[in-house]
Order: structure tokens, then C-alpha cells, then sequence
């Protein structure tokens, strides 16, 4: 899998963000509330909360790691509806034909995990003229919400790293040490 380009810059705003904040701006706008639609987002809500890791799942986790785990379960949540909008139906349609590709921890077998192939998708796959991610969408949509700084500050550091692969060229106590392929760092 080849790894496409970032994104020019941070975050800014590009098009597809700006029609999603709109979206969401002209939604809490609205005057008239269908009782019947929140009733089952609410429902949506909950089944997407159960799939989060729990905090004793996290617990048994290395600190630094139970932060990794916990941010992109809740990015992946994020994204599994940001997915559905029209705006995005262009890294929706390019994810979804990577998935059928690539299969990741799939039959037949794959080398990619889906954690690996999660990452690729939200952060290094992009569309559009400014290059947009589902993590860029998914950072300014955050902001819009007021989501805490410091999940957003993790959303930020996935969306500015990069994916690369690794040889194991050791251990040192507990840690593992890791050459990557392509820098030899």
C-alpha cells in the first residue's frame, strides 16, 4: 500500500470540512425537533459507546498506549458517521475500495491490520483540492464541539504522523527496539 500525500498545513478548513460544519450549523439552528429521529440517535449513540474500549480493558495497558487505543476508538466512532455524509463520499467511495484491495486481516491473508489499515484511511488517505483526511474533517468537527483540547491534541498528533514499517532489532527491558525500512531510523 502506498502512502498518500498529507495534507498542506494543519487543519484549515477546507472545503469538505467547511459543507460538514455547515451541515452541523444549519442542524442546531433548526427550529422543529423530530422526536422520532433523536429517539434513534440516541439508540445510534449507545451502540456506538459500547464499542469503546472499557476503561478496565485500558487499565491493563500500557499508559501512553491505553491513550493511542482510547483516541482512536473514539475517532473511529466519529468517522464511521462522518462516512455517511455526502461530503465525504469521496474518501468514503476511495476507503471503501482500499478495504476490498487490501483486506486488512482478512482472507485471504493480509499483512495489514486493521488498526494499521484504520490509521492509513482516517489519516494519509485524502480527496479534494486541500487534500482533506476523514482525521482533518474529524479534528475541525471536534473543535466545532468543544471536544476536550487534549483528545483533540492526540486526533492532531495521528492526523501529523506518519504510518512506516519496522524491523524488531531488538529489546531492552521492557521496551522493543525498531528500525523503520524506510529512514533506517
Amino acid at each position: 500500500m502506498t502512502k498518500s500525500a498529507k495534507p498542506a498545513g494543519k487543519s484549515g478548513r477546507g472545503p469538505i470540512a467547511r459543507k460538514v460544519l455547515a451541515s452541523a450549523r444549519h442542524f442546531f439552528r433548526e427550529k422543529v425537533v423530530d422526536l422520532a429521529e433523536w429517539r434513534e440517535a440516541k439508540i445510534t449513540a449507545e451502540n456506538f459507546e459500547k464499542t469503546i474500549v472499557s476503561q478496565d480493558a485500558l487499565a491493563k495497558l500500557d499508559p501512553v498506549h491505553a491513550i493511542y487505543v482510547y483516541a482512536q476508538n473514539q475517532i473511529s466512532v466519529m468517522i464511521e458517521q462522518l462516512a455517511e455524509l455526502p461530503a465525504l463520499s469521496k474518501l468514503a467511495g476511495a476507503y471503501g475500495d482500499a478495504q476490498e484491495e487490501y483486506m486488512p486481516s482478512g482472507p485471504p491473508m493480509s499483512p495489514l491490520t486493521v488498526s494499521y489499515f484504520s490509521c492509513w484511511g482516517f489519516f494519509d488517505l485524502c480527496a479534494g483540492p486541500k487534500r482533506e483526511t476523514f482525521g482533518t474533517v474529524a479534528i475541525d468537527l471536534s473543535k466545532f464541539f468543544d471536544v476536550h483540547d487534549s483528545l483533540i491534541a492526540v486526533y492532531e498528533k495521528m492526523q501529523n504522523s506518519r504510518l512506516g514499517v519496522y524491523v524488531v532489532e531488538g529489546r531492552s527491558g521492557k521496551q522493543i527496539l525498531l528500525r523503520e525500512l524506510v529512514t533506517n531510523n
